[in-house]
């Protein structure tokens, strides 16, 4: 059994006291109901039995703060309710605990152990359903709510926390705080922090603007000694935020939508959701939790493919820029073909203006269709770029009122770009809709990727939501327009763009089934993103885009991206037969290792990359007995490098071979991971790709 329930939801009274226990391979949970106190997470125990949250800390779970307002009629009896006067105004803090009511509660079994409880209360009158849930094998407990507004006023949800967990302070004495920062468009992208245990706020947000400042939705704290650790995320895409406050009754992390960004109105008889947000609990090391995470992100979280991802892309970008043409496409065609890529994807370029979503009658007079076709005929699938949340000037002057802002005076759009739509005013989701499904249609995509700003503050109240609501409203629209596309086309594979990484969490791991990282295309800065990228993610949804690269080894440049999905973006027309032949090998080599991308640990098994010092990282397959190492001597005076390999069977043997050379030699796992393998690059900005195979 996956859980006990120790209190029967058919005995249940608005006076009685209530316990239940949600148990995995990883994770106990207990959660009471207590009259008067509401309900609390109370104990929270790992696989190895530390309690990592005791009855001396107990969690309310949630925390909300509500305002209720009363307004005068509309004058004209159209006007919505938002921009009328209001004539009443009373205000609620609401954390789960005094003033509740245990309404009911069931747990069902599916997909793991589900505990639904129902609470309520009278001043003011709310209901909200309280959902936790531990799936099956080592996943983390996942914990989320609905706010249903049952008075006669329109209620405003000013803070809502999707989670507050409490923690015990002696399990985490002298543990850090591991994060890791966007700065997508930065040096040092997608960074890895490192906090002692303490006070730490992690700001979280969509856009470029704050990129220095936000974060993954993603934290472990971790054990001295790799004596374990917890983990835990946020699945939205929102302005949000994840908080430790530590105090002397225990350590709190709580998080959710950005109160500074927030004013969501509930309507009477509306319900609106919090996003989930989960907290798991692992044995050993960072990566080991990381490891833990991903496994239950691809088993339960992320959408279904068609195919077995990553493939190999060949991209138009930095080929072509704008000036996609029906010849340069055949011929890019053919090159992709001839290296043994799998999918063509035309980038912007191929529209005739900003946000027009028409092949440009000039330089495509056929259309896209004869491009497909030849992509089609060659072996490859076809995808597409489309920023379907831009509108261009034509539109602009026909629907001004579809957009977050107003527009800028003396605008002058670039052309893959115009303004941003609001996601949540009706008729422009109506109309972006039908952008991604005509896209889909009527160039028959395999692929199709999205780019420029999706989630835009709108403070303009007509739309519907608040001023101050904007993006909770556009993500929820987000979310629903990628599922509708998805339940009309299984088959579709989806890239989150969005200017180069700028939206990264869990949310849209749900919805997609890759991200591009970085608009950094060169191989440190695609290096640096995808060691950050795979503490939260698993490693195939990392893509990276790969421009020229002037001054290093071919194999570096390509071994680059090929620690998560490789994105080929460069002009391999006017390549020499050197490169083009380094390339297809690469390629040949990246199929045969991506499956333990795929199914496989990973271990960053050298320091974050920073150009000076050797860097590098391992997968390992532990079912299959195979693993691969991909090793980088940049900038770096020295010519030899030790490895310490991780995740291997220590009483098996392994024949170590080399991509670059016919030497192999057979060594103990344990001697692997103790002693190491020293490898020898005798030139900077070369690389080693080491294959690992149990005998």
């Amino acid at each position: 059994m996956l859980a006990i329930v120790l209190a029967s939801a058919a005995l249940l009274n608005q006076g009685s006291a209530a316990t239940w226990e949600l148990k995995n391979t990883a994770l106990t949970a207990r959660v009471e109901f207590a009259p008067g106190q509401g309900v609390a997470l109370t104990s929270l125990v790992s696989r190895s039995g530390i309690q990592y949250a005791g009855s001396r800390t107990p969690a309310r779970l949630f925390d909300m703060k509500v305002r209720v307002e009363r307004h005068a009629p509309p004058p004209n009896g159209r006007n919505p309710p938002l921009v009328n006067e209001v004539i009443e105004k009373k205000e609620h803090v609401l954390d789960g605990g005094s003033g509740w009511n245990l309404l009911g509660a069931e747990t069902s079994e599916r997909d793991g152990t589900h505990l639904q409880m129902r609470l309520g209360m009278s001043e003011p009158a709310v209901e909200v359903v309280l959902h936790l849930r531990l799936r099956p094998g080592a996943s983390p407990l996942e914990v989320w709510y609905e706010v249903r507004n049952l008075g006669k006023w329109t209620m405003f949800l000013d803070r809502f926390d999707s989670f507050n967990f409490p923690l015990a302070n002696k399990p985490l004495e002298n543990s850090a705080i591991y994060s890791v920062r966007k700065g997508t468009t930065l040096t040092n992208v997608l960074h890895l922090e490192t906090k002692p245990i303490g006070g730490y706020r992690m700001k979280i947000g969509p856009v470029r603007d704050r990129d220095a400042e936000e974060f993954v939705p993603w934290f472990s704290i971790q054990r001295p000694g790799d004596a374990g650790g917890i983990y835990g995320g946020w699945a939205f895409s929102a302005f949000g935020e994840i908080v430790f406050r530590p105090s002397a009754a225990g350590f709190r992390i709580t998080g959710g939508l950005d109160s500074g960004q927030l004013s969501i109105p509930v309507e009477p008889g509306e319900t609106k959701p919090a996003p989930m947000g989960f907290l798991g609990a692992y044995e050993g090391g960072l990566d080991d939790g990381a490891n833990q995470l991903h496994r239950y992100l691809e088993r339960w979280l992320a959408p279904r493919a068609g195919v077995e991802l990553p493939l190999v892309n060949y991209n138009t970008w930095t080929a072509v820029g704008m000036n996609v043409t029906e010849r340069n496409m055949l011929e890019h065609i053919r090159m992709a073909k001839d290296l043994g890529c799998e999918l063509f994807h035309i980038d912007a370029g191929w529209h005739p203006k900003a946000a027009e979503w028409t092949p440009d009658p000039v330089r495509l007079p056929r259309g896209l269709l004869p491009i497909r076709d030849a992509a089609r005929e060659a072996g490859l699938k076809f995808g597409l770029w489309v920023a379907f949340t831009q509108a261009g000037p034509a539109l602009v002057r026909r629907q001004p009122e579809w957009l977050t802002a107003p527009m800028p005076l003396n605008w002058d759009p670039p052309s893959y770009a115009g303004l941003t739509m609001c996601l949540a005013y009706p008729p422009a989701r109506d109309h972006m809709a039908q952008v991604l499904e005509k896209s889909v249609t009527e160039f028959k995509l395999d692929y199709l990727e999205h780019d420029q700003s999706i989630l835009q503050t709108c403070r303009r109240d007509f739309h519907g939501h608040s001023p101050n609501a904007g993006t909770y409203e556009q993500t929820l629209a987000y979310y629903r327009l990628h599922e509708d596309l998805l339940r009309r086309h299984p088959d579709l594979l989806l890239e989150n763009c969005m200017g180069g990484g700028n939206i990264l969490d869990f949310g849209v791991l749900q919805r997609f089934h890759l991200f591009s990282l970085t608009d950094l295309y060169d191989p440190l800065g695609n290096r640096q993103a995808i060691y950050g990228a795979t503490f939260p993610f698993p490693a195939r949804y990392g893509e990276g885009y790969m421009k020229e690269a002037e001054g290093v080894s071919y194999h570096y440049q390509f071994r680059s991206y090929m620690m998560g999905y490789w994105s080929l973006s460069a002009d391999t027309t006017k390549w020499p037969p050197a490169k083009l032949e380094a390339c297809k090998k690469d390629i040949a080599a990246y199929k045969k290792v991506r499956s333990i991308l795929r199914n496989g640990n990973v271990y960053h098994i050298l320091p974050q990359p920073d150009g000076w010092h050797w860097d590098g990282m391992q997968y390992a397959d532990p079912a299959a007995g195979r693993g691969v190492a991909f090793v980088f001597r940049p900038d770096s005076p020295d010519s030899a490098q030790v490895i310490f390999l991780k995740g291997l069977d220590p009483n098996a043997c392994y024949r170590v071979s080399f991509e670059d050379t016919p030497e192999t030699v057979t060594r103990g796992g344990k001697s692997l991971m103790e002693e190491g393998l020293r490898l020898n690059l005798a030139e900077r900005f070369t690389s080693a790709l080491v294959h690992l195979d149990r005998k």
